[in-house]
């Protein structure tokens, strides 16, 4: 039996509410950043014709144009959104494999290039592993500097909250980056169910055989549900650890943030 190792050390969390991920913490940053924002909007008319939202948060522009003074609470919560857009959108990412791998194009310059179903199968698993890595790297880089900044306050129980959640951080992902460690540096990751496909495509063309184009659908339907299934678990599984996360953190930041 194939290990799934996207799905494997998650364990899922009480709170499933329709809501961007991490929203508490998106919800803190975009009430202290909104004024900010609307101040550097109105002292550049013109400058978009609409507002971009990255997640609940504005990504706030460069200081290009009249320059606003910001705060000093207003400059600690900027300093934190930017972690905080960087987990919303690695959580895109993954999202986004899910779509693409849930439909093969069965276009003309896949076929010239000899791009099996088995290809993209195997390319999107890839890039999500890669996904799941990256996410890995950013909640765990959002909690150490909240642990460093609870540290300079000598907030013993906040830091003792912050190591406890790199422990749980470093549990949920520790199979799935193992096997991304493994791919990158001993041998690519595979699937013997993937491979079967791969190998039915290319004896196919070579015998001619309807058979066999036949049983090649019906192994690739069979992986593509097994695999858009257990992605969609870890996503789960990912975002409720997220607002886990962020819920944890929101309070500490709260907690020592600048007078307003």
């Amino acid at each position: 039996m194939n290990r799934n190792p996207l799905t494997e050390g998650h364990k899922s969390h009480k709170h499933t509410a329709k809501v961007p991920p991490g929203w508490k913490l998106g919800e803190t940053l975009l009430d202290r950043l909104r004024p900010h924002l609307t101040e550097w909007l109105k002292a550049n008319p013109g400058m978009f014709d609409t507002v971009f939202w990255v997640g609940p948060v504005a990504q706030m522009p460069k200081r290009a144009g009249a320059s606003v003074p910001e705060s000093p609470s207003e400059t600690y919560w900027d300093r934190w959104s930017k972690p905080y857009i960087e987990i919303t959108s690695s959580l895109d990412r993954m999202n986004q494999s899910l779509v693409y791998l849930s439909e093969f194009p069965a276009l003309p310059q896949y076929r010239f290039h000899r791009i099996s179903e088995a290809d993209w199968t195997q390319y999107h698993i890839e890039m999500y592993l890669h996904e799941t890595y990256i996410l890995h790297s950013r909640l765990l880089t959002l909690v150490r500097k909240v642990g460093k900044l609870t540290r300079c306050k000598c907030d013993a129980k906040a830091t003792s909250k912050m190591q406890a959640l790199e422990d749980v951080i470093e549990s949920a992902f520790h199979n799935a980056i193992d096997t991304r460690g493994q791919h990158v540096h001993q041998a690519r990751w595979s699937d013997d169910r993937i491979r079967d496909i791969g190998a039915l495509a290319f004896i196919g063309p070579l015998i001619d055989a309807r058979s066999f184009r036949t049983l090649r659908g019906i192994k690739y339907s069979e992986v593509l549900v097994t695999w858009k299934k257990s992605l969609a678990g870890s996503i789960r599984s990912a975002v409720a650890l997220v607002n886990h996360v962020c819920e944890q953190v929101e309070r500490c930041l709260r907690k020592h943030e600048p007078i307003r």
